[in-house]
């Protein structure tokens, strides 16, 4: 799928991180005597692995041990080998009081943010060429690199706007009952999520986490409701004939 089209399926705001940990910054003792030797190094209170401090417990390139990596980045490590990937995330009905829809270039990026016990978020990417009532396949999208697109990032970090991982669906058809500037509704069949390596770079990750569903309704933002006679032309009822005896 286009870069692009993930790029800003979170507002343009979110990056993957991968799932890896940045090492604990430690800081050193310069030592009273002699201020040329070189300082030593703050004991590490969790597992030395080539000189980086790291959480064993968590971290999922060293899961339970140094050099005991997940199979990917996606993976959670809960202390040991092999790592499971998150359970499916997406609720039936996507939608709710704090989303958000913007515009970026001809793009339109309609975000639903799922605070539970993560933060998650679920996009639809679409543009205002798209029609209502046609049935749109995501495999045609990835094909022809253009929307609509459908994408989700699992475990969002506020503070600096990164996902544990990120997911962008590759299989299944979406329906628009609605779609404009401000919104889009519908209904998705059958969609197949797949990680990726990024949502700067949404190439489906070897032996990656994946997630499925029957289906999943979505009514994001909202379009202004369309009067029930508008754009109805109204009979003309034409000149009075003032003839004289009509």
């Amino acid at each position: 799928m286009k870069n692009l089209i993930f790029c800003m399926c979170f507002a343009a705001a979110l990056s993957c991180s991968g799932g890896d940990k940045d090492p604990v910054v430690t800081f050193s003792d310069a030592g009273p005597a002699d201020a040329s030797a070189p300082p030593d190094a703050a004991p590490c209170a969790l597992t030395d692995c080539d000189g980086l401090c790291v959480d064993t417990s968590s971290d999922p390139l060293n899961c339970g041990g140094c050099g005991m990596a997940c199979q990917s980045a996606g993976q959670i490590c809960s202390g040991s080998v092999p790592c499971e990937c998150p359970a499916a995330f997406l609720p039936a009905n996507l939608g709710g009081p704090i989303d958000q829809v913007q515009m970026q270039g001809s793009l339109y990026v309609a975000a639903s943010p799922l605070i539970g016990g993560t933060i998650d978020v679920a996009a639809v990417i679409y543009d205002l060429t798209l029609e209502t009532g046609v049935v749109y396949d995501f495999a045609d999208s990835v094909a022809g690199l253009s929307p609509p697109a459908l994408a989700a990032g699992y475990d969002v970090n506020v503070n600096n706007f990164t996902a544990h991982t990120a997911y962008g669906a590759f299989e299944g058809t979406i329906v628009f009952d609605t779609i404009c500037e401000t919104g889009v509704s519908g209904t998705i069949t059958a969609p197949v999520f797949s990680e990726v390596l990024g949502v700067t770079n949404p190439t489906p990750v070897v032996d990656g986490c994946t997630m499925s569903y029957e289906t999943l309704g979505f009514d994001i933002g909202s379009c202004p409701e369309i009067p029930p006679d508008a754009g109805v032309a109204l009979p003309d009822a034409g000149v009075p004939d003032a003839t004289p005896g009509n």
